[in-house]
């Protein structure tokens, strides 16, 4: 800016201060000076906007857009819209975008709207055209490329270009087609299970698996007879199917058979068609024939001969049969009457019977006796003589029974019955019992009664035991004698009877009843009569004569009470004593009458009746009125508050007069006769025995002590009083009385019988609503009528109760005391009272003991709190029961170990354990709890912790001895885990089985948590990879999949599939290779070989595994097999044996293939092999190849060595960690020429010149060098062994030089002391090898120390001192001598991509 005129101008142009994107506008300030810049100022804001041009182009918001179209669709399942945008000024043209496409092959078939960027179809695309070109892997998705351009409407117009990839998504649009609409094939009945009968095939025109997978199913008609091959189509016989058509109900000769070809769509999309197959059954004749079900046959023991009795039925499902029946002596039996067999000898059975061999008819050819055999057992045969496959035969007996006839009639046991029956016998009664028997075979009889109706009528025979029972009251009055005739009748046909006679003698008894002639029951007297007055004179009578009508008068003297007397023989009924109405006002006495009492009382032959008689006590005005309360024995002031409500009653007055209290002489009048409350004071009478005193006026500021003058009278005449003075406090208000919190009322404490004096028996705690004076409380014991009080004393404070003197369970086991709690209220305290039982019991010598020391529960996870619910067990008590006890002891239940999180709830008194919250198996599977049973149910026990573990039970036994403590569990020691031993501590910790043992009162309790299936199973990884070598067997196992499932049981069983189609990349020879190519185990998850592979077969193979649950929970995975030739493969050795390696190979591949950055497979473990053939099982031989992440080829030998020497130091410590020895190829590789003979004679000239000019230099350097290394060289002649002085051990190991040739390995020199330091090259099996003398090349040059001594060389402990010293601590000797290690270096390769095995070899010290 010109300071001068003002204007402004562009300073610079450089930057990017000018770019409207970035600054839109400048704020300036200006400022201007008068008095040239020295004056007055004043400023004015500048904006200066910066004018957009088109010079920013469209930038899309993605660098790719991507969508998914499924084939036959219009629309994309989510809308494709590319978006740019354009930073120039928005709302002009240079901001205005259009969109159009303009690229792809298929871009006719696209739209979009130049405006918004929205792509649309023109119509749907079928996916089966678009892979004639575009899909030959035959993949599920397509992909077609557009290229859109966005231009903006700037001049000129900038635009940009962004690709936009379609993935077109098979459709499953093709069902499959069977090759014939149906099939037909007759197979033989007989064919074994799993035999191919024929194959129907069906293709699918999808583009894309598993659309074009067909897959086949049997929907309808096999019956379990045929299985399909779901892949290959083949109809086989099921296993355990039998075709035979016998067996099948209805019989079946063809099976109608609908197969289903289904392809791979999922769900609803899933295709299919059907095709009919029929297929007929051929018979063979190949069944024995099989008789029918036999019947018994029963012959009448006079059938005729001639006459057919049963024929003989036989089957055989074979359609050409030929059956011939007959006898079979040796399976034929007989039996008589009794059971006893009747042999063939004495009565020949078989004669008497003839049976046709054709048509199996048996006829009776001899009379049957019965009385020689009643049973009858005969073995028959029936054979097919038309088989072709042996004898076929089948055997049975048919049972005979030889029925009897009637022909005995029954007999009785007796000529005739007599017997007698008492009158008015109890109907039911039993008379007697008539028996008669049958001979016959047929035993069974029946009973009838004959005789007049009246007789009948009066006893009942059972028809069937032949019992006759009274069955109407019999009165000897009218029947002196009942005769009459039974029948019996057997059940033969025709039936037989016979007849016997029974004669009944009734006998007399006593049955009339006397009665009262007496009307009268209520009678009335006046108390106070003479003893002997006449009250009344009753009368009875009895219908009987003789002694059963004499009549006996007897009086009750329980009802009576003592007070009356009856004569017996008059009936007159007398006072006996005084009567006192005031104890009793009436009388309900009983008056008993008897018949015949002198002789038949004693015998029961007596009857009686007796009736009650009502005799009320009059009353007379004897008794003086009696003030019941307020109490005159112990007269006290009636205390109210001077806010007492005049409404309220300030107490009342109750008096009694023991006169009847329904006359005058038994209600009594209140009058108030004066004092000194008076004129506060009124009575007002409520009943005739009850009164309230009331305040006239409010009492307010009027406390103190008045007295009201009360005469009280009865109404009777004439009349009896007494004088009532009745004493009325007013006090200051305090209107809270104490109330006790603990313990509750009626409480029994137990004290043991051996408790000390002082002891704290109980504390009582009361709390007072009231404050000041009025709410300070203080404690004191009720005195009681027994003086129980004085055996304890309480602090009036605290409320503490202690023993006062020593108990003697022996003289008093039950104490009832009575505590008040008072306060200090004014004018009077207010108290309320608590009664407590103290019960003395005998020193518990045991506590409530467990029978078991554990127990399980189970609990199932992600159930509900509360809803499930275990009951503990209960516990005995092994001390003695005291017979005073009315109940047991309550045992409380409570967790003191185990329930840190307060997962469950222990309901003390119910022994109920339930769960607080809701568990889960998979972050604890179980639980274990400690319970503890005490009576002592106030007080919940310490939790278990270390702290409270004996120490005894530690550092000795396990088993605790036999205590006779109260508590065992109190008297354990406070140890810290520092205090025990780390061993027994972890163990204390890890269970508790010990401690258990030790405390009958706790029980361990563990809860086990079901399993329910709520985790779906997880791949261990989701990427396995693997090789096969070219000259692998068909079958190999190649890798074993691995998941795992948090669950147990069947829920964690898994199973393992293939998905999807196995692809080939860059494959060569593997055309011939059918699906599938490998075969995945369903229950182990190996994967093995199903192809025989060849040498020329190159490439890798990758398809999809999933794994799952018996519930259909599920995880996929991705497995990759590559192919490889055994040059290849890279050999490590390691000194480890294979099963620890094994153990560990994944965490060595990951951290091998993490420094690689290749994928490492593991192909074999081998125990290794020495040169000489030896093997070594220290170590093993791992073999191992390596993939290139990127183009997934194998990487050859010498680029996976060419790696291994590269990050050398980055494997140092893997190679260590695992003792890695040596890494080769796993074949020797041959340097491979290709010269011809002319050429190979030069070449070998010039290296043989070379080698020899090499040798001259060698052979200098070594000259020059002798004389530099002199010094090494005499070093590495002192004496291998150290000095006698133990002491001088470390300088000795200091003076050895190494690479001497005691010390060295092959290709070792002493001068060449530049290691390479690399510990895993060590190799521990690398010892000095020492010549037969025990000397080495030079021992010869030794110089001998003058203190050494050959004879120590042979002294065990000086050997022993070098090797168990310090400065040796670590070392391993040969011979008492040093160990070294020794190492391999790795094969390196040649030029010009040919290499050859070279061994290099170095020391290290």
């Amino acid at each position: 800016m010109d300071p001068n005129n003002g204007v402004i101008t562009i300073k610079s142009t450089e930057g990017q201060f000018f770019d409207r994107e970035l600054y839109e506008k400048h704020y300036l300030t200006v400022e201007a000076r008068d008095n040239i810049g020295e004056g007055n100022r004043n400023t004015v804001p500048l904006i200066i906007t910066i004018q957009d041009v088109n010079d920013e182009i469209p930038t899309f918001l993605q660098r790719k857009y991507e969508t998914r179209l499924l084939e036959n669709r219009r629309t994309f399942e989510t809308v494709l819209q590319v978006e740019a945008r354009d930073a120039d000024v928005n709302g002009t043209r240079n901001s205005e975008i259009f969109y159009d496409i303009i690229d792809g092959e298929f871009r006719p078939n696209f739209t979009i709207d130049s405006k918004s960027g929205i792509v649309k179809l023109r119509g749907p695309i079928d996916f089966e055209k678009l892979t004639l070109s575009h899909n030959k892997k035959k993949t599920s998705v397509a992909q077609i490329s557009l290229i859109i351009q966005a231009t903006d409407g700037g001049n000129p117009p900038l635009s940009s270009n962004v690709p936009v990839i379609i993935y077109v998504e098979d459709q499953n649009d093709f069902a499959p087609r069977f090759e014939r609409f149906s099939y037909e094939t007759a197979i033989m009945e007989n064919l074994e299970p799993g035999t191919p009968t024929m194959t129907v095939k069906a293709v699918d025109l999808d583009g894309s698996a598993p659309n074009n997978l067909v897959y086949y199913r049997i929907i309808d008609g096999a019956l379990d007879k045929f299985v399909i091959g779901s892949d290959t189509g083949t109809i086989s016989i099921a296993n355990g199917a039998s075709l035979d058509p016998d067996l099948s109900d209805p019989k079946r000769l063809n099976y109608l058979l609908t197969i289903a070809a289904l392809d791979g769509g999922i769900g609803d999309q899933q295709l299919s068609s059907n095709c009919i197959v029929n297929i007929s059954i051929i018979d063979v004749n190949n069944k024995s024939p099989v008789f029918n079900e036999m019947q018994t046959v029963y012959i009448k023991e006079n059938t005729a001969v001639g006459t057919y009795v049963f024929k003989l039925m036989a089957t055989d499902s074979d359609n050409d049969a030929t059956l011939r029946y007959f006898f079979d002596s040796e399976m034929s039996e007989a039996k008589n009457e009794n059971g006893v067999i009747i042999k063939q000898q004495e009565y020949d059975y078989m004669q008497a019977f003839d049976l046709n061999a054709n048509d199996g008819l048996i006829r009776v050819v001899k009379i049957l006796d019965r009385e020689k055999i009643e049973t009858l057992k005969i073995g028959v045969v029936v054979e097919d003589i038309a088989s072709v496959n042996g004898k076929q035969v089948a055997m049975t007996t048919l049972n005979f029974i030889i029925e009897d006839e009637n022909d005995n009639n029954p007999k009785f046991q007796k000529p005739f019955y007599r017997r007698s029956v008492m009158e008015n016998s109890q109907i039911g009664s039993n008379i007697l019992n008539v028996v008669a028997t049958d001979a016959d075979k047929n035993k069974s009889l029946i009973y009838e009664l004959e005789g007049p109706e009246e007789i009948l009528n009066l006893v009942h025979l059972d028809a069937v035991s032949g019992e006759i029972l009274v069955q109407e009251k019999i009165d000897h009055e009218i029947f002196e004698w009942v005769n009459f005739t039974v029948r019996a009748i057997d059940s033969g046909v025709p039936q037989r009877t016979s007849l016997v006679d029974v004669f009944i003698q009734v006998i007399d008894e006593n049955d009339n009843q006397p009665y009262f002639i007496t009307e009268f029951q209520n009678l009335s007297i006046y108390e106070n009569q003479p003893i002997g007055t006449q009250i009344a004179v009753i009368e009875a009578d009895d219908a009987d004569s003789g002694d059963y009508g004499k009549i006996t008068f007897l009086l009750d003297r329980l009802s009576s009470h003592g007070k009356f007397s009856i004569d017996p023989d008059t009936g007159v009924l007398k006072i006996a004593d005084k009567i006192d109405r005031e104890q009793k006002s009436s009388y309900m006495i009983v008056i008993e009458i008897w018949d015949n009492y002198q002789f038949g009382a004693a015998s029961g032959e007596s009857r009686n009746a007796f009736k009650q008689f009502y005799i009320k006590i009059l009353d007379e005005n004897d008794q003086t009125p009696v003030i019941e309360f307020p109490s005159q024995k112990e007269p006290s002031c009636i205390s109210i508050t001077e806010f007492h409500d005049i409404k309220e009653i300030v107490t009342p007055i109750r008096a009694s007069d023991a006169d009847d209290p329904t006359s005058p002489n038994g209600q009594v009048r209140f009058d108030l006769r004066g004092g000194t409350g008076a004129d506060m004071f009124y009575i007002k009478q409520t009943d005739p025995w009850n009164a309230n005193v009331f305040a006239r006026h409010k009492l307010n500021k009027k406390y103190g002590n008045y007295s009201l003058n009360i005469d009280i009278r009865d109404l009777g005449n004439p009349p009896r009083s007494t004088d009532l003075k009745l004493d009325i406090c007013v006090q200051d208000f305090n209107d809270h009385a104490p109330f006790f919190v603990s313990p509750i009322n009626n409480y029994t404490i137990r004290i043991a019988e051996n408790a000390t004096v002082g002891q704290v028996i109980t504390q009582v705690v009361a709390k007072d609503e009231d404050v000041g004076l009025n709410a300070l409380i203080k404690y004191r014991l009720k005195h009681d009528l027994f003086g129980n009080y004085k055996s304890f004393m309480i602090d009036e404070h605290s409320g503490l109760i202690t023993l006062k003197v020593v108990l003697n369970r022996e003289k008093q086991k039950l104490y009832e005391i009575r505590v008040e709690a008072y306060d200090q209220g004014i004018p009077k305290e207010l108290s309320s009272d608590l009664d407590l039982i103290i019960y003395v019991h005998s020193v518990n010598n045991y506590e409530p003991s467990f029978l078991v020391q554990s127990i399980s529960v189970n609990f199932t996870e992600h159930v509900q709190p509360g809803i499930e619910k275990r009951k503990l067990p209960d516990t005995v008590d092994r001390d003695e029961v005291d017979d005073l006890d009315d109940d047991p002891t309550t045992v409380c239940y409570f967790i003191i170990y185990g329930n840190d999180d307060e997962l469950f709830y222990l309901d003390r008194a119910t022994h109920i354990l339930s769960v607080r919250k809701e568990l889960d198996r998979e972050k604890k599977q179980n639980y274990s709890l400690i319970i503890k049973a005490t009576e002592n149910c106030l007080e919940p026990p310490m939790p278990l912790n270390v702290s409270s573990i004996e120490i005894n039970r530690i550092t000795s036994s396990k088993l605790r001895k036999a205590k006779s403590e109260t508590n065992r569990f109190t008297e354990l020691l406070n140890l810290g885990p520092n205090d025990l031993d780390v061993e027994n501590y972890d163990e204390l910790m890890a269970g508790s089985d010990s401690l258990i043992a030790d405390d009958p009162t706790l029980v361990k309790v563990v809860v086990l948590i079901q399993d329910i299936n709520d985790n779906p199973p997880k791949f261990t990884k989701k990427v396995f990879t693997g090789g096969v070598s070219t000259s692998a067997d068909f079958g190999t196992e190649i890798m074993k999949l691995k998941a795992s499932d948090p669950d147990v049981g069947v829920n964690a069983k898994l199973s393992f599939f293939q998905v999807g189609k196995t692809l080939r990349t860059l494959a060569e020879g593997l055309d011939t290779i059918k699906d599938p190519s490998f075969i995945i185990e369903k229950d182990t998850g190996s994967v093995k070989l199903n192809f025989d592979p060849q040498k020329e077969m190159k490439g890798y193979f990758d398809f999809t595994v999933i794994v799952k649950d018996k519930d259909g929970f599920n995880d996929t995975a991705h497995v990759y097999i590559y192919l490889l030739r055994e040059d290849q493969r890279v050999k490590f050795v390691l000194r480890q044996q294979s099963f620890e390696l094994r153990e560990r190979i994944d965490q060595f591949r990951e951290h091998f293939s993490n420094i690689t950055k290749a994928i490492v497979n593991v192909d074999d473990f081998k125990v290794h092999e020495n040169k000489d053939g030896t093997v070594d099982r220290t170590k093993t031989d791992l073999y191992l190849h390596l993939v290139n992440k990127n183009d997934n080829s194998i990487i050859e030998v010498s680029e996976v060595l060419r790696l291994v020497d590269q990050n050398i130091e980055k494997l140092d410590v893997l190679f260590k960690e695992f003792n890695v020895l040596d890494t080769q190829a796993s074949e020797a590789l041959v340097l491979q020429a290709e010269f011809g003979n002319a050429q190979m004679i030069i070449w070998l000239v010039m290296i043989n010149l070379a080698m020899g000019a090499l040798l001259i230099i060698v052979i200098t350097l070594c000259l020059s060098q002798r004389t530099n290394y002199r010094r090494e060289l005499k070093a590495a002649r002192v004496n291998s062994y150290v000095p006698t002085d133990t002491g001088k051990i470390a300088a000795a190991a200091a003076a050895r030089v190494p690479n001497t040739n005691k010390h060295s390995t092959e290709g070792s020199n002493p001068i060449w002391l530049k290691a390479y330091e690399n510990e895993w090259f060590k190799n521990d099996d690398s010892y000095s090898q020492t010549s037969s003398t025990g000397h080495d090349s030079l021992d010869e040059n030794v110089l001998v120390n003058n203190d050494y001594d050959e004879s120590k060389l042979a002294d065990e402990n000086f050997i022993k001192t070098i090797s168990t010293s310090k400065e040796f601590n670590g070392l391993h000797t040969q011979n008492n001598l040093i160990k070294h290690l020794n190492m391999y270096q790795h094969i390196e390769k040649l030029t010009n991509g040919t290499i050859i095995a070279k061994k290099l070899e170095t020391t290290e010290l």
